[in-house]
């Protein structure tokens, strides 16, 4: 283990890409927690990766699983974990090695990134299961787990974005779907929320036809995970749905916990900020001040965003008299339709 794993595990936090917070796979509680196991053992590669800030850059091949056999699919790599590291509780072997058996046979599907369709990337994002084999002798402290090298790179793909989380928290929940639902979280808290339909956000969970009203995936898993984030974690989530012709969209807006000080602290540059912008193109002290007021500080990342669009527009459209009231309307609407202040998570059927 090199010093970026260890800085990383020392600070309880696991990165890992965009890519498996979105994965569709009907994958249970200990499913999710054998992924966790492999993910912190790539992070030398991720962190690599990241550090460089470079895509498509190559990692050293020391820093990868050791490579294994090549079988009918291909070369395959090899991790080794320890067994405590899967944290499914004593006298496990057993239920270890029929979880191993169903994850050769759990189909995988990833979203096809963005910004990677270059062939440099030489991306598979279907794969018939999330491991190969593995080799998990009795009485063995280590389980060698073989993974397709495809799959390697699908998981060490920080080109489509990366984003962390705390490990011990993520392995303290008890329901694979509040796991799901934190990582999403996780990977949107720099941008304030997202919006998902409601049909995207069952076919990335796997959710059976018992969920086909939105009833029951509102009261038995998005209350229940929203709950249990807020009483216990840092981060958590509100949520808001919209009708919209024949699906629903769902609004998640990311709450961050933080000491008063520190939010007065970052609520105060952002105030400057706005203030010198808005002045700039003749807004009044009263309409910054009313602007200002309905903000959050979740939300300030994409407040910005939009109040350098809105000036923009303004310096750009010389015609706009009344620029205060044209400020005031425009930011109304966006703070009463968080359809129009978050981005979409966009991963319609196939990708």
């Amino acid at each position: 283990m090199d010093g970026y794993e260890k800085e990383s595990r020392r600070r309880d936090e696991l990165l890992h890409v965009n890519g498996v917070a979105y994965i569709e796979g009907n994958l249970k509680l200990a499913h999710l927690r054998i992924l966790i196991a492999i993910v912190s053992h790539l992070q030398s590669a991720i962190l690599f990766k990241v550090s460089r800030r470079k895509n498509g850059i190559k990692v050293p091949d020391a820093m990868l699983p050791r490579r294994g056999e090549v079988t009918r699919r291909g070369q395959t790599r090899i991790l080794t974990i320890p067994v405590e590291e899967f944290h499914l509780g004593i006298r496990n072997g057993g239920r270890l090695r029929t979880y191993f058996e169903e994850l050769q046979e759990t189909r995988i599907i990833f979203p096809d990134p963005l910004h990677c369709s270059s062939p440099q990337f030489n991306l598979v994002n279907r794969f018939s299961g999330l491991i190969v084999g593995y080799s998990f002798p009795a009485y063995s402290k280590n389980v060698d787990i073989y993974l397709q090298e495809e799959m390697v790179g699908r998981l060490l793909l920080t080109e489509e974005g990366y984003s962390s989380y705390s490990q011990s928290s993520a392995l303290s929940l008890t329901n694979k779907y509040t796991v799901r639902l934190y990582w999403l979280i996780s990977s949107w808290r720099n941008k304030g929320g997202f919006v998902i339909s409601l049909s995207n956000l069952k076919r990335i969970l796997c959710l059976s036809e018992a969920y086909d009203r939105f009833d029951n995936v509102s009261l038995k898993i998005i209350e229940p995970a929203r709950r249990e984030l807020r009483s216990r974690f840092p981060i958590w989530f509100e949520m808001r749905q919209y009708e919209s012709g024949s699906d629903r969209q769902l609004a998640f807006k990311v709450k961050i916990a933080m000491t008063e000080e520190q939010r007065r602290e970052e609520m105060r540059k952002a105030y400057d900020i706005c203030f010198n912008i808005l002045s700039s193109i003749g807004a009044s002290m009263g309409a910054i001040g009313d602007i200002f007021s309905k903000v959050e500080f979740e939300d300030l990342r994409p407040f910005m965003a939009k109040l350098m669009d809105l000036v923009s527009y303004v310096r750009e459209n010389r015609h706009i008299k009344d620029v205060n009231r044209y400020l005031l309307s425009s930011m109304d609407i966006w703070f009463a339709d968080w359809l129009e202040r978050y981005e979409r998570i966009d991963q319609e059927e196939g990708q």
